[in-house]
């Protein structure tokens, strides 16, 4: 098994006070991630690449429309998801 950070720790780990990029290219996995950082998301509205595998994948996109953001089709598989600045 592989040993990772998430989102969460890694801010912590290096004293961040904002995200403002995530790029999401993890072969399948990446509604799994969106679910496990969706407070996180919530917090910094990180402007995302996301390449997308699967149909899972396409509900995470589906997920972050629904806490306020714009989806960016970039050409084959890549989207950009923009957060909605109030």
């Amino acid at each position: 098994m592989r040993s990772y950070l998430d989102l969460s720790q890694l801010v912590s780990s290096l004293k961040l006070k904002s995200v403002d990029v995530i790029k999401i290219y993890i072969e399948g996995a990446g509604l799994r991630m969106i679910k496990g950082e969706l407070n996180a998301i919530r917090n910094f509205k990180p402007v995302i690449f996301f390449e997308v595998h699967n149909d899972n994948e396409r509900l995470a996109i589906s997920q972050l429309k629904e806490i306020g953001y714009d989806t960016i089709e970039s050409g084959g598989d890549m989207f950009i998801l923009i957060p909605h600045l109030n």
